[in-house]
């Protein structure tokens, strides 16, 4: 058995590393977003100035201005970092879901004198 002080020590740096991690990807996260929307913000303003040159150069020729199809305006930082936030999270909550948990679930066995439900006997499905 493990003493409980040593397993106190032993939670506590495991909850130290996952949320060192957590804060790490959430930073890199809300960084990737500023970057991603300055670069959408680029790419909409070159296409901007794409088209406008088109114009005028359709314009200086005396023929009709080309038709474009419409343009999305670029998404701003909190829609990237609401994205990327909810694929931090994804990540940090996926594992917990798939893998078995280091305390499985108990169900609580009925005594045979009352016949009512206490304490817990042994996990389930065994």
């Amino acid at each position: 058995m493990v003493p409980m002080e040593e397993h106190i020590k032993v939670s506590a740096s495991k909850f130290g590393f996952v949320l060192v991690l957590f804060l790490v990807l959430i930073g890199l996260a809300h960084g990737w977003a500023e970057v991603a929307a300055r670069q959408d913000e680029s790419r909409a303003a070159k296409l901007a100035a794409d088209r406008a040159e088109l114009v005028r150069k359709a314009a200086e020729e005396n023929k009709p201005a080309p038709i474009f199809p419409a343009i999305e305006p670029p998404h701003t930082v909190v829609y990237y970092r609401i994205l990327f936030t909810i694929w931090v999270t994804y990540t940090r909550c996926s594992p917990a879901n798939t893998t078995p948990s280091a305390t499985p679930c108990v169900r609580p066995t009925q005594t045979k004198r009352s016949g009512r439900t206490s304490g817990f006997s042994r996990p389930l499905g065994w």
